[in-house]
This record gives structure tokens, sequence and C-alpha cells, in this order.
């Protein structure tokens, strides 16, 4: 995938001469995603570079090339390794930046972006309503259990981008939903219970304490008596 990617660039950038981002300028953008969690500047680069190049249009047609464009450009950070329709919570997330911690330890956010594309023109309701459908998605992916599991130390903020053509329209930062009474009731179940089993188990390694010493006080007296009747 990544290999179509960058190809897809190189033939682009052959033909037109489009996509001259200043990649060192980038990578310092995306640093600050991976180390402060700012993505906004990141992805508003990537924007303007498609809105300041008439001849990237010819390219960019369609949400699969929208998503290309931005996969392939974020590929080239160091910080992170970029998966496309990653599945999660029973979804395909359209791109998924997953920290490369073996590189920089020091990484703190990783990112699930859903992107959406509608076409030139479309009104501002239909930009709505894609943008809440977008941020609803981001945010049932960023609950996929398995994020925290294989990266317990990073953060995920999920992305949700509108682009009408090549304009983005919409960039907005999907807030995790706060968990339901359900949810909060079962984790402070658990967490008593784990309390519980803790007090518990201590409470039985003192009986086992006090008992060892009262059986160590009975050998001692039983030995000193014994000592004094021979004496």
């Amino acid at each position: 995938m990544r290999r179509l990617l960058y190809g897809f660039l190189r033939d682009a950038y052959r033909d037109v001469r489009v996509f001259s981002l200043d990649l060192v300028e980038f990578r310092l953008l995306t640093q600050d995603m991976a180390l402060e969690g700012a993505w906004r500047p990141a992805i508003e680069r990537l924007s303007a570079v498609m809105a300041e190049q008439t001849s990237v249009r010819d390219y960019l047609q369609g949400e699969k090339m929208v998503q290309g464009f931005v996969a392939a450009y974020l590929s080239i950070s160091r910080y992170f390794v970029i998966h496309t329709e990653m599945e999660l919570s029973k979804g395909y997330a359209d791109l998924v930046l997953e920290p490369l911690r073996t590189r920089s330890p020091g990484m703190r956010y990783g990112y699930v972006i859903e992107l959406k594309y509608l076409r030139r023109g479309a009104s501002p309701a239909q930009v709505a309503a894609t943008a809440s459908a977008a941020e609803a998605q981001a945010r049932r992916y960023l609950q996929d259990g398995r994020l925290a599991q294989r990266h317990p130390e990073t953060a995920f903020k999920g992305l949700a981008l509108v682009f009408c053509g090549w304009e983005l329209l919409h960039a907005a930062e999907a807030a995790p939903e706060p968990p339901s009474r359900r949810r909060v009731a079962s984790a402070l179940y658990v967490e008593v219970s784990a309390e519980y089993v803790r007090s518990g188990a201590a409470a039985v390694a003192d009986h086992r304490d006090l008992a060892a010493a009262r059986g160590r006080g009975k050998r001692n007296f039983v030995r000193y008596c014994s000592g004094a009747l021979r004496s």
C-alpha cells in the first residue's frame, strides 16, 4: 500500500510538478503531532498544498485519492506507522497513526483519522451532516480496547476531516464519548472487588503471620521449660 502511494506522488510530481511540499518543515509539524498532540498545523499544511496548486486537482478526485495523498505524506514522518482501513470497533478506520516507539520512545500521541469526501458544490447542511458522521465514527473507533492494549502509554486522538473536492472544509477532534452509567458502575465494581481481594489477601497473610508467631512462641516456651527442668 505504501509503495502504491509513493508511486502516486512520484508520478504526479514527474508529470505536472505538483505536491511540492517542504519535507523538512512537514517533518517538524508531524513531530509536534507526535510529541505535543498539535495536529492541526500539519493537516492544514497539507490542505494548503492541495489548494495552492491547480494541477493537483486533476489527481484528487474521490475519497480514496484524497486519502492516499494524506496517507502518503504522513508516511514520511519518522514518528508514525500508518495503517489504512484498519479494523476497529466493527468498522474500518480510514487512517490510523500508531506510534513508532522503537525510534522515538518519548512519543505521547497517536491518531485515528476518519476522512470524508464530498463533491464540489456541496451545501453547508451536507458538510455539517457529513462532519457529524465522521466525528461519530472516529469516536467509536477510539473505544476499541486494542489500541490501549497495544500502546498503553499513548493517548489516541480521533480526527474528523471533510474535504469538498480538494478543499478541507472541516477538521475537528472527536472527543471520546463519556462512559455510560453502566460502564461506570461496572468499572467501580471491578475496582471495589479488586480492593476487597487485596484486603482479604492481606488479612490472610496477617493471620498466617500471627499463627506462625504463636507457633514459634509455643516452641520457645517448651524449649525453655525443658532446659529449666534439666538444670
